[in-house]
């Protein structure tokens, strides 16, 4: 019979029926009875999700009649999930922002709270292992939500069918989650993310837990506003460390891509050089310098790392490496290497960026352009500095004071160090 022969017989013994129908004689959804290609049809591929993105999702438990509307931003890369939403009473003085960011990497969820009034409240703890959903609750599902598209992996959903998600015509993948429930993912033929997620109990006649449907951000306006990027920025330390590099890039080119794509790729190269979570890189600025461009940020230490170190021995290292040897590392392969980095300036087209050799400088607070523009800090900007003669000569007196200092100390420790080579093994380009 063949091969093909083998695979036809297969495929329509292992088919579902299509003549299940609910009690209106309308298709069943998703679990309980899809409805199916045509006979003559192959399954479509398994969709890939993107590594990063942002969306914003309703929430509904049918049984319950709850419902939340909140925002969602993924980090696959560095497993990190962002949540975001607004709560509170009836009265809108009573209403708060709350963002609860959890990174996986590390074991930790930090609990940001703005007020309407008053000033952002930080909360950081180990991440609760408790994601069983024993109790069905909006909370529950919103994290479970979140990690089913985190953790989402094509060789691990099954295809199950075709029907309509908001009068769409959409795929249906299913997969098999630990404990009592089923995963479902709907997805539309030309898009990347799925139109809604969707939880069901493991019974002989499934029942709907939890709907989640999935809107990108211009789809669907809410009352608050929310950044593509992961930002921590009330749980860090007030006192940052601030720093400067320049790029052989011109700024025309690098201010011509998407700001916060550009600004995120080298926040992210910048972080995975000092050895710390990009968590703990803010304030970053782009600026034009000379015929390229400088590169502005800080290093912060998260507040109270000492007390969570020592009480979460499974907190990855890079949340509380010590500022100093952050620092450190980063001058050293700054200092001795040719370094290169790949800038995102959008979706399908990247630059490879050269940071100049030794062009590390810690600068004061007064000439950092987050800070200089007396604005309130952001963490991700693109700022055209513009400076008046007499700051120009003053920024160039310190510079040269600062540059000194610091090539004094890197001479010191290279002589310390007795020519040992460190980060032999980092993910950028680095040439000797």
């Amino acid at each position: 019979m063949g091969c093909w022969g083998v695979f036809l017989c297969v495929y329509f013994f292992l088919r579902p029926s299509s003549q299940c129908v609910d009690r209106n004689d309308g298709v069943v959804a998703g679990v309980l009875c899809p409805s199916l290609y045509p006979l003559d049809s192959f399954p479509p591929k398994p969709p890939l999700l993107p590594n990063t993105f942002s969306i914003h999702v309703e929430t509904v438990l049918p049984k319950e009649g709850a419902r939340q509307v909140w925002s969602l931003n993924v980090d696959r890369t560095e497993r990190i999930l962002v949540h975001e939403m607004e709560l509170g009473g009836k009265e809108r003085v009573e209403w708060f922002h709350y963002k609860i960011l959890r990174d996986f990497r590390s074991g930790l969820e930090f609990r940001i709270s703005t007020p309407t009034s008053g000033s952002p409240d930080c909360i950081v703890q180990p991440i609760k292992e408790d994601t069983t959903l024993l109790i069905n609750s909006i909370p529950a599902f919103i994290l479970k939500h979140g990690q089913l598209l985190l953790n989402f992996d094509p060789s691990f959903v099954n295809y199950w069918g075709k029907r309509s998600i908001r009068d769409l015509p959409s795929d249906i993948w299913l997969q098999e989650s630990e404990g009592d429930h089923v995963a479902e993912f709907g997805f539309t033929n030309d898009s990347a993310l799925p139109l809604a997620v969707t939880s069901y109990s493991r019974q002989p006649e499934p029942e709907t837990l939890a709907i989640s449907n999935i809107y990108a951000q211009e789809e669907r306006k809410t009352s608050f506003h929310s950044t593509s990027f992961p930002d921590v920025s009330e749980c860090l330390d007030p006192t940052p460390l601030l720093l400067r590099i320049i790029l052989q890039a011109p700024y025309a080119k690098l201010k011509g891509g998407r700001d916060s794509g550009v600004l995120e790729s080298i926040r992210r190269a910048v972080a995975g050089l000092a050895g710390i979570s990009l968590l703990r890189v803010s304030d970053v600025a782009l600026t034009e310098w000379g015929g390229g461009s400088a590169f502005w940020f800080s290093l912060r230490q998260i507040i109270h790392f000492q007390d969570l170190s020592s009480r979460n021995k499974s907190t990855h290292s890079t949340i509380v490496f010590p500022l100093t040897e952050a620092l450190r590392l980063l001058s050293d392969v700054l200092s001795r290497h040719d370094v290169t980095l790949r800038v995102e300036l959008n979706s399908l087209e990247h630059m490879l960026v050269s940071v100049e050799r030794g062009s590390l400088l810690s600068i004061p607070k007064g000439l950092h352009p987050m800070y200089m523009r007396n604005v309130k800090t952001k963490s991700l900007s693109v700022a055209k500095a513009s400076y008046t003669s007499g700051s120009v000569a003053g920024l160039g007196l310190a510079m040269g004071v600062l540059g000194l200092s610091i090539g004094l100390l890197l001479g010191f420790i290279l002589w310390k160090d007795g020519g040992r080579t460190h980060w032999t093994n980092i993910p950028y380009a680095i040439g000797n």
